[in-house]
């Protein structure tokens, strides 16, 4: 059935009252709306530390007398205006605030930091937890409650509040972390006593002992969670291992950067893939792994399938009249204990080498550069595979040394040609 058309008829004087009644209802409502509407745009749009903040809270109030956003604004105002008249008096808006809506969290919050401006703590407590009890599944009242709890020296109170809300958000787990670390001296255990304990909640915290040169600690939190919880987690896994490799604390950096899989051979005191059995890719740069320094039309470096010492590939580097004095060949960062003694042994073939200054492995310290030890030089000529042998004493300031392929220093214009194999790299603690 159709709808029907609804008509009035305004002839009458009656029904010309109830047109014009409805008219003007109508015309009042939208003047209304749009004064409130305009009032809380000025009060979202306008910051209070703007030079004419005072004369717009003024306008939006005056435009919505009863707009919350628009009274939040004029308190704001006054409250920045930091003077013991001023801050009673933003007391006093805020009140009002909360009188027109006092069912939102947001306002109690605001009226509790106002209070403990001026001094009244009681009232700024009844205030914080106001805002909790109407937001309880909300993180950023508990966030405050939290903070005012420390502030007043009730210190398990509040990291009773700071715990629930780093459980609940990863976004407030780092600054919880930060304050909590400070006050509890740089302690692991008490930190780690007063955080939350699920299994994100840890792969944070190890990221932020990361950040805080604790290698050992990343180590152990992150080793508490499952294999599962590893998987679900591994993007943390990745950004520790980029963290403490960044500022060179790398027994920690193989540890993550193996457990991330981005290199699952790395390991302590182990050369990665020492026999270039595994496919090198060495467009990239990875972190425990072989790296390509110099490649260029007079020095090329590759796997060799058809000549090896052992398996079924070694890695060739071809000479063509290479002749800067500076050689970056290939090179590997290596964790090792601090101030053991280490000997690596690697196999090298040379064909047609020719050079005064021929290439050396050579070995120096992660952290600095600074040099440790350097190979024999490699056998100008044509020579079968010969075992090379270098002995050295890891630095106590460092946690990883870098094995490079380099050249012995023979002047500003000393060429070199010919091919080098190179395979079966291994290093053992003596």
């Amino acid at each position: 059935m159709p709808d029907a058309l609804v008509t009035l008829e305004t002839k009458t004087t009656k029904a010309r009252i109830v047109l014009a009644v409805i008219v003007l209802s109508a015309c009042a409502f939208a003047w209304f709306a749009v004064r409130w509407q305009l009032g809380e745009m000025l009060a979202e749009q306008t910051s209070v530390s703007d030079p004419n903040a005072t004369e717009l809270a003024s306008v939006a109030v005056s435009l919505s007398p009863t707009n919350s956003l628009a009274l939040w604004f004029r308190a704001g105002v006054a409250n920045d205006l930091f003077s013991p008249e001023n801050i009673e008096r933003s007391v006093n808006l805020y009140q009002n605030v909360v009188r027109h809506a006092p069912f939102d969290f947001r306002w109690w919050g605001e009226l509790a930091r106002a209070y403990e401006q001026a001094g009244r703590y009681d009232a700024a407590e009844s205030s914080f937890k106001r805002a909790v009890e109407l937001a309880p599944a909300y993180v950023y009242p508990r966030w405050q409650l939290g903070n005012f709890l420390l502030r007043q020296g009730r210190n398990d109170e509040a990291f009773a509040e700071l715990k629930r809300a780093a459980d609940k958000a990863s976004i407030y787990r780092m600054p919880v972390y930060a304050l909590a670390w400070e006050y509890f001296d740089h302690d692991p255990a008490r930190l780690e006593n007063a955080m939350p304990g699920s299994a994100d909640a840890r792969a944070e915290l190890a990221y932020f002992y990361s950040g805080r040169a604790r290698q050992d600690d990343a180590v152990r939190m992150w080793n508490l969670l499952s294999e599962d919880e590893k998987k679900t987690n591994s993007i943390w896994a990745k950004n520790i291992g980029a963290v403490l490799f960044d500022n060179k604390y790398f027994r920690g950096a193989v540890e993550f950067t193996r457990q991330s899989g981005a290199e699952p051979d790395a390991q302590v005191e182990t050369i990665t893939n020492g026999g270039f059995e595994s496919p090198t890719d060495f467009a990239e740069q990875p972190r425990f792994s072989w790296r390509r320094g110099d490649n260029n039309a007079r020095s090329e470096t590759a796997t060799d399938g058809g000549i090896k010492h052992t398996g079924s590939r070694s890695l060739r580097i071809t000479f063509k009249g290479f002749s800067s004095p500076e050689y970056n060949g290939i090179s590997q960062f290596v964790a090792v204990v601090p101030g053991s003694r280490y000997s690596l042994r690697f196999w090298v073939r040379t064909d047609g080498l020719k050079s005064a200054g021929p290439p050396v492995v050579a070995i120096s310290n992660a952290r600095d550069g600074t040099a440790l030890a350097t190979s024999t030089p490699f056998p100008t000529g044509s020579n079968e595979w010969q075992e090379s042998e270098v002995n050295f004493a890891a630095p106590a300031d460092s946690d990883a040394i870098q094995i490079r392929l380099a050249r012995v220093s023979c002047g500003d214009n000393c060429p070199i040609a010919g091919t080098v194999w190179l395979d079966d790299f291994d290093l053992k603690r003596n």
